[in-house]
């Protein structure tokens, strides 16, 4: 059974994204019994941060730069 989980809003644009989770993922998630990475697995990298900070991939850019030249 999946349900609709909405994330965080960004802290700095506003904008949040509603995903569909299995429950058992969204209980794990709920409860923080397991690192994130564990809890979602099967969603990538950006998906796992709106659910940690809230920050959208471009923000997150935005805010984080990365310093490889």
């Amino acid at each position: 059974m999946f349900v609709q989980v909405k994330s965080k809003k960004c802290p700095r644009c506003g904008e949040s994204v509603t995903v569909a989770m299995r429950r058992q993922e969204y209980e794990g998630l709920r409860d923080r019994s397991a690192p994130i990475q564990e809890t979602l697995a099967r969603f990538n990298a950006d998906t796992r941060e709106r659910f940690l900070s809230g920050y959208c991939p471009e923000c997150w850019d935005i805010v984080f730069p990365s310093e490889d030249f």
